[in-house]
């Protein structure tokens, strides 16, 4: 979809997408799971598994999306990936399980709420906050131009777990940018369960264990670390 408002997507799914596709190596862009220019768009109940790339696409100047109840796993690549938005963007009561990359990535998009989502077993990290810096995108409808930025995130009441010793949290991010993406966000009342402890990147490329975590980030003071076997 490209450039679509006022759109409610219910009770539908996008599975088995790209077997042709991958058979050629072909694996990214747009292969069925790609929203682009998408503003007041809700996805009620929306499954995306066993696709030969991403579940889901949420991609430039995407505006009042909303993910709630969905179920974006088995894909070769991440579950969903978030880019270049202005936002707001919520994705609520969702699972991400079991993807071949990562259950959420992320590059240069604001104001972003994760509420009451469960994070599986992915095979790369659980949640990877990566991408470029910078740059402005224009609204398709208004014609404002905003500034990317990773800031004024919302991540309450999630599961994050990884029993096969993959990070929970990994990051690109240098460490001024990563810094204010911790600033102006907020990360607490979740529930982190891992089979090691140094499972938590910051930035600069540091893993570090839930102590340390919340100590440099200042964040999660009412979440919950649980070690899942001997580390």
């Amino acid at each position: 979809a490209y450039k679509v408002a006022g759109v409610q997507v219910v009770d539908s799914e996008a599975s088995y997408n790209n077997w042709r596709g991958v058979r050629g190596g072909y694996t990214s862009w747009e292969v069925g799971q790609k929203f682009s220019a998408a503003h007041r768009v809700s996805f009620t109940n929306f499954t995306s598994t066993h696709n030969q790339s991403r579940g889901l696409w949420l991609d430039t100047d995407d505006a009042d999306v909303t993910l709630d109840g969905a179920k974006l796993c088995d894909n070769l690549k991440d579950g969903l990936f978030v880019e270049s938005n202005q936002g707001p963007i919520t994705v609520r009561n969702s699972t991400f399980c079991s993807n071949g990359e990562t259950g959420l990535l992320t590059s240069r998009s604001a104001h972003l709420t994760f509420t009451g989502n469960t994070f599986r077993n992915d095979a790369v990290a659980e949640m990877n906050f990566s991408g470029d810096f910078g740059g402005t995108v224009t609204d398709w409808e208004t014609g404002q131009t905003y500034n990317l930025e990773n800031v004024g995130w919302s991540f309450r009441d999630n599961t994050v777990q990884n029993t096969a010793g993959k990070p929970l949290v990994g990051t690109t991010f240098p460490p001024s940018a990563w810094s204010g993406l911790m600033s102006s966000s907020t990360f607490d009342h979740n529930t982190y369960r891992a089979s090691r402890r140094s499972v938590f990147q910051i930035g600069g490329g540091s893993f570090v264990d839930f102590t340390s975590w919340k100590t440099s980030t200042r964040q999660d003071a009412a979440s919950a670390f649980t070690l899942t076997s001997t580390p």
